[in-house]
């Protein structure tokens, strides 16, 4: 019986880690999707600029423990304050995943390198 035990706990452990740290990712890319969501609403907003969507985003991320130096963040037309009434603002965040991993088992797990996410919104009116 001690056996027994011996050869299955350490492959329990392995499935439990290994599903919490897929529940951990899951739980980033939802953080990150939010943040280019609230972006996108930043920069759609009739008065925003660069600055604004760009701190907006900061904001979200660094509330999600993602450091300054792991994202980055694509917007177009890249000055949302020259974007027309109705026109389309598109906010992209790209994550790096191992500076928000659980206990490096992401190099064990086929985890992504990336989690990315897009949002686009319509400009709106004066």
């Amino acid at each position: 019986m001690v056996l027994e035990a011996v050869v299955i706990l350490p492959l329990l452990l392995i499935l439990l880690i290994g599903g919490l740290e897929f529940a951990w990712a899951f739980t980033k890319k939802v953080e990150v999707t939010n943040a280019a969501r609230i972006g996108a609403r930043a920069a759609s907003l009739y008065s925003s600029n660069y600055g604004q969507v760009e701190s907006a985003v900061s904001d979200q991320m660094t509330s999600a423990g993602f450091p300054v130096d792991a994202w980055t963040l694509s917007i177009s037309p890249e000055d949302p304050s020259a974007a027309s009434s109705g026109e389309p603002v598109t906010v992209r965040i790209d994550a790096q995943y191992d500076s928000v991993s659980l206990g490096g088992l992401s190099d064990w797990l086929p985890m992504p390198d990336t989690i990315s996410s897009e949002s686009v919104m319509r400009k709106e009116g004066g």
